[in-house]
């Protein structure tokens, strides 16, 4: 591994030009898009009182509160725009560039390290969640942090690098419970680094491992305060969070569809990438027989790679699912790092010309996200409605969890309401529209003059809600925005009702 020179000009030069355009792309057209229903999950809790968001994290279980408590004291302070709620989360991404280029230079050498940091910066998928008021990005920054504290610790043992590992880990757990599978790569990678050096001197050095498991240690200490409120979410959700689905084989062969924002293109370009990697593993080690030990000079970004993607996949499999498009984020930072020592390799025209179609691939997938709408269009919806709606009519949005996002831009007087309400869900089925429940739809629409109907994420597919409004209304419009349809309806005399 190679040391860091602080006082090496292009190094700093490198960790503020890479800070900067990361915080820039981070933070261009932050409060643009609308809050979706995830985002209101946050603005419902950081607007509560301290007490009342600690006792909805304590209901919840499955919520660790770094990330909430950060954002309560900021819009505390800033308000709860758009902006404001998601400042936390562009900040984070702005300050990753500089942890992972320091743990890329550490782990790959300075050309790699600008590969790795100039992905990140550049990434859809990472700006993505850096535009989003959750705590995604928090937990990229933390990884980040975290292993860059580790990769120094191994580099060379002393109580500040072990200190800052232990505190890291700690708040990488009190913000989101996946920092779990961080910390099993990185003692993965403790316990190689362990054998490595075992072998290589003929002794095992009991002061370092002592170290190690004394570090261990005093982060699970920090995270005491939160252990039980995480033994019971284990109780109630077995491991996952109630809402994923167990994951197959192609949502483990997706991961680099993931890293490419859903870009099919940067997809296959990112698995050639890897394949790339692979090939200058081999070339280097010049011959089958010694790809196994050079492939082991990169073992910390490889575990840290199979700890936070394939590790949580096989986790799913067996217990409860954790496996997320968006909880292997984590796992992203160690892909850049070995696809920029792969990029480092090259010379000449084919590094200019591999660099430069990277660039061009990912910079026209960033320009595709910014040009959006990404999230469901709840200002035009709900300015659209306020606009027109009269006090006499209704407005029903489902399903009724959408509500929040729609009230939060809604300025009308009509009437809203979501559907179903919580009398009304089949057993086992939850918010599913049926041909059961349906025509209970007539209970919340009944006396009004006309209805706005608004689906969103909807559980009606066959639009039940849409033909038992049409006995007793007339459909006047339909407007389809992003991710979002409104149907609106008219009172009509000449429609008999049930």
């Amino acid at each position: 591994m190679r040391a860091l020179q602080s006082k090496s000009k292009p190094i700093w030069r490198d960790i503020v030009l890479l800070t900067v355009s990361a915080g820039l792309l981070r933070f261009f057209m932050l409060g643009q898009e609308s809050f979706w229903i995830d985002e209101m999950a946050t603005f419902h809790r950081v607007s509560m009182s301290w007490g009342d968001m600690f006792a909805r994290l304590l209901e919840l279980k499955y919520h660790p509160p770094l990330h909430y408590c950060l954002a309560n004291l900021w819009c505390g302070i800033a308000g709860y725009s758009e902006f404001s709620l998601r400042f936390i989360s562009a900040l984070s991404g702005m300050f990753a560039a500089s942890f992972l280029y320091l743990t890329a230079l550490k782990l790959a050498g300075r050309k790699a390290a600008l590969f790795a940091g100039w992905m990140f910066a550049v990434s859809a998928y990472h700006i993505q969640w850096a535009q989003e008021a959750r705590f995604y990005s928090l937990m990229g920054l933390l990884t980040c942090v975290s292993m860059y504290f580790f990769v120094r610790l191994i580099e060379k043992r002393n109580l500040a690098s072990l200190l800052g590992l232990s505190l890291s880990s700690a708040l990488l757990l009190y913000n989101h419970y996946y920092g779990i599978f961080v910390i099993a790569a990185q003692n993965l990678a403790a316990l190689t680094q362990i054998i490595i050096e075992t072998r290589r001197s003929g002794r095992l050095k009991r002061k370092d491992l002592f170290g190690w498991i004394s570090g261990q240690l005093f982060a699970a200490a920090l995270f005491i305060p939160w252990f039980a409120v995480l033994l019971q979410g284990l109780s109630k959700y077995g491991g996952g969070t109630g809402v994923l689905e167990r994951p197959g084989i192609i949502h483990l062969l997706a991961a680099p569809y993931f890293f490419a924002g859903e870009s099919l293109v940067l997809a296959a370009v990112f698995a050639g990438l890897f394949m790339l990697y692979l090939w200058s593993v081999y070339r280097a080690a010049g011959s089958s027989k010694s790809f196994a030990p050079e492939l082991l000079k990169d073992h910390i970004a490889i575990w840290w790679l199979i700890g936070t993607v394939i590790l949580p996949y096989v986790f799913s499999l067996i217990a409860a699912p954790v496996y997320s498009g968006r909880y292997i984020l984590a796992g992203s930072f160690a892909f850049f790092i070995l696809a920029g020592k792969a990029l480092s390799r090259l010379e000449g025209k084919r590094l200019l010309f591999a660099g430069a179609a990277l660039f061009i691939v990912m910079s026209g997938v960033l320009a595709d996200y910014y040009i959006g709408p990404f999230n469901e269009n709840w200002k035009a919806a709900a300015g659209e409605i306020s606009a027109q709606a009269s006090p006499s009519e209704t407005v029903i949005i489902h399903p009724a969890f959408c509500r929040k996002a729609f009230n939060y831009y809604y300025a009308g007087e009509a009437e809203v309401e979501g559907f179903p309400l919580l009398d009304q869900k089949i057993e086992g089925k939850g918010p599913a529209v049926t041909p059961e429940n349906a025509p209970l739809i007539h209970r919340q629409s009944e006396g009004s003059d006309g209805v706005w109907l608004v689906y969103c994420h909807s559980y009606d597919p066959n639009y039940l809600l849409v033909e038992k409004l049409k006995k007793n209304f007339r459909l006047e419009e339909k407007i389809e925005l992003h991710k979002i349809e409104i149907f609106r309806f008219e009172k009509s005399l000449n429609v008999p009702t049930d």
